[in-house]
């Protein structure tokens, strides 16, 4: 069998789209964390997001800074409830900062991915620091990679499987697309200013208890902030058709926008 022949990087990567965003999705509603979430987000304040134990053992273990994690150029439907996009500069980062990495590193240490051969933690440490790719690389890493894999970037975004995986995962069934998607992050406290927010995705209902929220007397954010933040998710939030999630919009729009 002849195999499809590899798009240039420029037909990949969508060349009049420019780079994909970074895509940074939240979990369904449990209480008001996710709205002190999206705030900080807005206000830029990266060093104040905490996350869970899960996470903070994989950052433990793999070596990683606490971190603000995005997938890049996909969303995941569970995380779907709202959805910010961020566009990166990289001109500011250290030269030994790393931070992109063709599969979701949280799921390679709790063994979410599938591997070939049971792999001890030191393995798994060892398979993530070869993967692993300096954020200067940004966006030649991922456009390379698509470049290789993919015939026509929309394969990437549906969550499709590359040509060539990672060599030491399960293929399909056996993995899904958590296997196969680039994840970026960003030292916590050095987040905001590598990352600009560009558009948020959520539902009709979504945005009225946000912007009912921040009139709440027991808001943690100042007049001044809630302002601010209730004028920027206006400009900035895009409502998805009822019955369809944050996840499935962004991803219909970026289907659009790279195909």
């Amino acid at each position: 069998m002849t195999r499809p022949a590899a798009a240039t990087a420029e037909e990949t990567a969508g060349k009049s789209a420019g780079p994909l965003p970074w895509v940074h999705g939240f979990r369904p509603p449990n209480g008001d964390r996710w709205m002190e979430r999206l705030a900080d987000l807005v206000l830029g304040r990266t060093q104040n997001l905490d996350t869970g134990d899960s996470t903070r053992e994989a950052e433990r273990e793999l070596g990683i800074a606490p971190s603000f994690y995005c997938y890049v150029g996909r969303s995941e439907g569970a995380f779907g409830w709202a959805i910010l996009l961020f566009d990166v500069e990289t001109e500011r980062v250290r030269d030994d900062d790393r931070g992109i990495c063709p599969f979701d590193t949280g799921g390679l240490w709790h063994q979410f991915i599938r591997c070939r051969t049971s792999l001890s933690n030191d393995e798994r440490r060892a398979l993530f620091a070869k993967h692993d790719r300096k954020l200067r690389e940004w966006p030649t890493a991922v456009v390379e990679y698509l470049s290789a894999n993919y015939g026509q970037v929309v394969d990437y975004i549906t969550g499709k499987p590359p040509r060539e995986p990672v060599e030491e995962f399960l293929p399909q069934p056996a993995n899904s697309s958590r296997a196969w998607t680039w994840e970026g992050r960003a030292r916590r406290e050095q987040a905001m200013e590598l990352l600009i927010a560009k558009e948020l995705y959520w539902s009709a209902d979504a945005k009225n208890r946000f912007l009912n929220w921040l009139e709440e007397d027991d808001c943690p954010l100042v007049p001044g902030e809630r302002t601010w933040v209730a004028e920027w998710v206006v400009r900035a939030g895009i409502e998805c058709p009822v019955g369809t999630s944050g996840s499935a919009a962004v991803r219909e729009m970026l289907t659009d926008r790279y195909g």
